[in-house]
């Protein structure tokens, strides 16, 4: 098979970077290079900053946080998310988003189908050099914002209207650190933060911890799209028959039809986030991986009946 080029390897630091206000998005993918599917990105939120209450009546957003804490306003209720927090809010949803420590938070943020990349690129500041601080918004920019958001799908929401028009969107899901089932795939740990009874259908995302010499062997998916963000440690990937080392930050798209492969050639645990669209994969992970009910201590090895269920509902 020769070299599927729509696969992408975006390497720490790599992206356009915009200042949008206080918060600077850095587009690890868009629309372009995933058929329109959906847009992610990472999003440096300063003390203060965030994005005030508002509702998109086309996209829903997903989020991960990944440092600091961040406050989320979904409806009517409000939470406060730590590191691994995983939010989905789906459109029509109120939601607000504000850093209300004194140090910025980082988030992963998933929009789909994608387009917000436009809007960002087009009301944002362009990052070109070092990143020393967030250039105030000028009257020129709120002219812009305000001109843009209507063509973006993008609401602003008064306090006044969220209680007298919309009652509570009862869908959106807030899944705390630690939290989600979670299954051992061999030596490998799955969490499954999102599946897709919870999204729509629209994808499925779990985080994985591969031990070492762990991963998949290589394959490939008649049907899925699969996306990976490295947090922490070192993986191999192999996209066809190129073979792509990824650290903490990289961001891997493998889309259907693709041979891939993924192992961790180090002596120490790796972790990263996948996503599968459309979702399903969490359907074979229950069938076939180890429940984890209690503490987790070591992981139980593959049994031959193990390998026979793997194979048997693959297919499927």
């Amino acid at each position: 098979m020769t070299i599927n080029q729509n696969g992408l390897f975006v390497e720490p630091g790599q992206g356009s970077s915009y200042y949008f206000d206080q918060n600077l998005y850095t587009f690890k993918a868009v629309g372009e290079e995933t058929g329109g599917a959906y847009t992610l990105f990472e999003m440096i939120v300063a003390p203060g900053g965030g994005c005030p209450l508002h509702q998109h009546n086309e996209e829903d957003e997903s989020f991960y946080v990944q440092e600091g804490e961040i406050e989320f306003q979904l409806d009517d209720r409000i939470l406060v998310a730590t590191a691994g927090t995983f939010i989905y809010s789906p459109k029509g949803q109120h939601h607000r988003i504000k850093n209300t420590t004194s140090v910025p938070a980082k988030m992963l943020a998933l929009a789909m189908p994608a387009g917000v990349e436009k809007f960002i690129a087009k009301v944002g500041k362009t990052v070109n050099d070092q990143i020393t601080s967030a250039p105030p918004l000028s009257s020129e920019d709120l002219d812009k914002m305000l001109n843009t958001a209507p063509k973006s799908d993008c609401e602003a929401i008064s306090l006044i209207d969220l209680e007298t028009t919309r009652t509570i969107n009862q869908k959106g899901l807030f899944v705390e650190p630690g939290k989600g089932h979670s299954y051992y795939f061999g030596e490998d740990f799955y969490t499954l933060k999102a599946s897709g009874e919870e999204t729509g259908e629209a994808y499925a995302l779990f985080e994985a911890v591969l031990a070492p010499g762990g991963g998949t062997p290589l394959h490939r998916h008649s049907l899925e799209n699969e996306s990976f963000y490295v947090q922490e440690g070192e993986i191999e990937f192999q996209l066809d028959d190129r073979i792509l080392v990824a650290t903490a930050g990289t961001f891997v798209y493998s889309p259907k039809g693709q041979s891939h492969r993924i192992t961790n050639t180090t002596s120490v645990p790796a972790k990263m986030l996948g996503w599968v669209m459309p979702p399903g994969v969490e359907k074979i992970l229950a069938k076939v991986g180890k429940t984890v009910n209690d503490q987790i201590t070591s992981a139980p090895p593959l049994t031959s009946e193990d390998l026979d269920k793997m194979f048997s509902p693959a297919p499927k």
